[in-house]
C-alpha cells in the first residue's frame, strides 16, 4: 500500500514491511551493541592473562556484531528511503564501518592465537573503534529515519 506524503509530496511504502524494516534495523542496533560489549569482555580477559576465557568472549562477540549486521542488511531492503537519503547514508556507512570492525577483530583474533599478543590487541581495538563509529551512524540514521517518519506521519 503507497499513500502520499503532505510533507514531501512523494508516494511512501507504510505497509508492514517497512515497519518490519525498521525493527530489524532496532533489533540489528541491539545485537551490535552485545557483540561490542562482549569483545571488549573477551578483550579485558586477554588483557588479564585468561587467553582462553578472552578469545572465547571475543568470538562470541563477533558473532553477535555479524547477526547484528545481517539484521541491519535485512531491514535496509523493506525501508523506503525516499524522504530521507541521509538516513540511507548514514545507515550504510555505518554497515560498512562495523564489516570494517569485524574483519579488523577477525585478524587480531587470529594474530593472538598465532601467539602475536600485541599486534592482536591492537587489532582488536581498531576493530572495536571502527565498530563502535559504526555503531553510531546506524543508530543516527535510524533516528533520522524515525523523526522524518514521525514529521511526515508516514
Amino acid at each position: 500500500m503507497y499513500d502520499m506524503c503532505d510533507r514531501c509530496n512523494r508516494y511512501n511504502r507504510c505497509d508492514r514491511d517497512c515497519f518490519a524494516g525498521i525493527e530489524d534495523l532496532k533489533k540489528g542496533i541491539c545485537d551490535i551493541q552485545e557483540g561490542i560489549k562482549g569483545v571488549h569482555q573477551g578483550l579485558d580477559d586477554i588483557c588479564s592473562c585468561r587467553l582462553c576465557e578472552g578469545i572465547k568472549g571475543v568470538r562470541e562477540g563477533l558473532c553477535d556484531l555479524e547477526d547484528g549486521l545481517c539484521n541491519c542488511l535485512k531491514g535496509m531492503k523493506y525501508v523506503d528511503f525516499r524522504c530521507n537519503c541521509d538516513a540511507k547514508r548514514d545507515i550504510k556507512e555505518g554497515i560498512c564501518g562495523v564489516k570494517d570492525g569485524v574483519k579488523c577483530i577477525r585478524q587480531g583474533l587470529n594474530n593472538i592465537c598465532r601467539c602475536c599478543l600485541c599486534e592482536g590487541i591492537e587489532n582488536i581495538q581498531q576493530g572495536l573503534c571502527d565498530a563502535e563509529k559504526g555503531l553510531c551512524n546506524i543508530v543516527k540514521g535510524v533516528d533520522d529515519l524515525l523523526d522524518d517518519k514521525n514529521r511526515c506521519g508516514c
